[in-house]
């Protein structure tokens, strides 16, 4: 039973939300942030009886938000993880047999559902933060749509957000019940500082200046801390420098800290502090501490050109989402770094991932499932050239053909990767390769692409798969971070991805082999050189050009492992490449 020692705003709705969930097959539930949707509404569910018969999966988009979720409402149980509360992200897993309720990053559930497509000992599904329409989102209630509706009736599916699209949602959902849930916790001031032409960190630093003496104050009299919302780590890093003069302490939250670093921002201080963030603490946090909100009106987001980011103004939704960090436990301030007017012209909502992305993985999964895209419910239709270039990677890399699904397909699926990478994985596990596949797989799936090494190579790749060879041979992290300028998190991921990848012997170097596994999951990637400058031609015959921060200057063949918008021209940037 659980134990709240402190009253939120969903208290009072737990019982018609439970209500609602016995009677309809789907519930919605729109709460402002701070209500307390995420830890409140699962235990009301089973306290309630609703799951006697099996589990209650709650998805959460981010690893952290799912382990801090998981964190909170075992506390409130009086338990610890791993008990009746319980989650699994990549890479950990806190779920034993009395685990009841089970908070998975999104990608968790999809795997589920096709390792067990009934989905046996699950009674309830909770898709939280659904106003994010991430595509493994959109792809868990299209396939546990499909599932109720074919087989199992009992199933229930809640959809859950702050800032859900409601008239969009009812165009696909007419029946469906929505539980609004009205005001917030506390009052949140609204102030607009437009930069004006300065540099976002010189900007930032002036905007903290003005408003940390005037922060409104914690219950024991120090100013409350400024959360700031930033696009990625490289403005996080120049922010720091920026303030690193002020007498304020300056912290960074992202996903590229482990645990220990992510828990150390959450912990109380006795001083006011800056805290530094992407897009993590937008949702399902709580910085206790936190009494003003600097929102850059920035995220990055892929493109549908693959791993490439791009960084795009946020919608109205996320400024709404952001602000409310800042009212969770006492009145706050929201500054947004940005006019009145522009505001007006921001969209509504974010465009979903399924709009803007590639959908090779999911049209992937569709197929495994045994389905058509035609055949499942997607709130937004995926876009018909979306789906025919990924249909045309597939038949490509020889994982479909016009029978469908081929064993090479099936094979892929079984891996936890991206079809390009998994098709990497297995040209080295056929060539007795498997290690050095496994290195440059995970690499590229966390990202460890950039470099500020300047020394011509014949790839890319070859900084952080040095880095993360020498973590594997025992090399300190820390020695590791500040020689290779890498992030802790993510080197430690990609070791964790190739011991799970990769169990045998580590094979003797064969460098020149690298291209030719990368070239198994990039085909349609090859591009050659025009006359002597940084010009290439693709293999689709689109032009494009090296980027300058690219090591690889004197190939007159690569693989164009990641293409991305450039400043420079209409030709894309070959932003990592290898030599074939």
């Amino acid at each position: 039973m659980t134990h709240n020692p402190v009253v939120l705003p969903i208290d009072p709705q737990l019982a018609a939300i439970c209500d609602a969930v016995r009677a309809h097959p789907i519930t919605a539930v729109v709460a402002p942030p701070g209500a307390g949707k995420t830890t409140r509404v699962p235990p009301a569910l089973l306290d309630a009886g609703i799951a006697d018969k099996g589990a209650i999966i709650i998805l959460q988009p981010r690893r952290i938000a799912a382990r801090l979720t998981a964190k909170r409402m075992a506390a409130e149980r009086n338990d610890v993880v791993g008990g009746v509360v319980g989650y699994a992200i990549r890479h950990e897993r806190k779920i034993t047999k009395r685990t009841k309720i089970k908070v998975l990053t999104e990608g968790m559930l999809t795997r589920m559902v096709q390792n067990d497509p009934f989905l046996q000992g699950v009674q309830c599904v909770i898709l939280d933060e659904f106003h994010e329409r991430s595509l493994h989102a959109d792809l868990a209630f299209a396939l546990v749509h499909d599932l109720q509706q074919q087989a199992r009736p009992d199933l229930k599916i809640i959809l859950m957000s702050a800032t859900l699209d409601i008239h969009r949602l009812r165009t696909k959902l007419v029946d469906v019940p929505v539980i609004e849930v009205p005001g917030r916790s506390y009052p949140i001031e609204a102030f607009w500082r437009p930069p004006h032409g300065r540099r976002l960190q010189q900007h930032v630093g002036d905007v903290v200046a003005e408003f940390a003496p005037i922060a409104p104050k914690r219950d024991d009299g120090v100013a409350g801390d400024i959360l700031v919302f930033l696009p990625g780590r490289r403005e996080i890093r120049w922010c720091a420098q920026a303030l690193s003069s002020s007498r304020l302490e300056v912290l960074e939250l992202h996903g590229g800290l482990s645990s220990r670093q992510q828990d150390a921002v959450l912990r109380r201080s006795d001083k006011q502090r800056v805290i530094l963030s992407t897009n993590v603490a937008e949702t399902s946090l709580t910085l206790a501490d936190v009494t003003t909100v600097l929102d850059s009106g920035l995220v990055r987001r892929p493109t549908n050109s693959g791993q490439r980011l791009r960084t795009i103004s946020t919608s109205q939704a996320s400024a709404t989402q952001r602000a409310g960090r800042a009212g969770r436990t006492r009145p706050g301030t929201a500054v947004r770094l940005w006019s009145k007017h522009d505001e007006v012209r921001r969209p509504s909502h974010d465009e979903p991932a399924l709009m803007r992305e590639e959908l090779t993985s999911l049209y992937l999964e569709v197929l495994a499932w045994g389905a058509s895209v035609d055949d499942l419910l997607w709130f937004d239709p995926p876009p018909e050239p979306s789906l025919s270039a990924a249909k045309d990677l597939l038949t490509k890399l020889g994982a479909m053909d016009t029978q469908g699904l081929t064993a090479m397909g099936h094979a892929l699926n079984e891996l936890p990767l991206h079809p390009r990478l998994g098709a990497v994985l297995l040209a080295g596990r056929r060539e007795g390769l498997g290690h050095l596949a496994s290195m440059a797989s995970a690499v590229l799936m966390d990202r460890l692409t950039r470099s500020r090494v300047s020394t011509p190579s014949d790839s890319d790749l070859d900084h952080a798969m040095e880095c993360v060879q020498a973590r594997l041979d025992g090399a300190s992290l820390a020695s590791l971070t500040r020689r290779y300028d890498l992030p802790a998190a993510a080197i430690e991921s990609a070791c964790k991805s190739v011991r799970s990848l990769h169990t045998g012997p580590r094979e003797p170097s064969d460098r020149g082999a690298l291209g030719r596994l990368l070239l198994a999951g990039f085909p349609d990637r090859v591009a050659l050189k025009r006359g002597d400058g940084e010009h290439f031609k693709l293999a689709d015959g689109r032009g494009a050009r090296l980027s300058p921060n690219s090591r690889v200057r004197q190939s007159n063949c690569v693989i164009a492992l990641e293409l991305g918008a450039s400043d420079r021209s209409a030709d894309p940037d070959i932003f990592v490449a290898c030599t074939i």
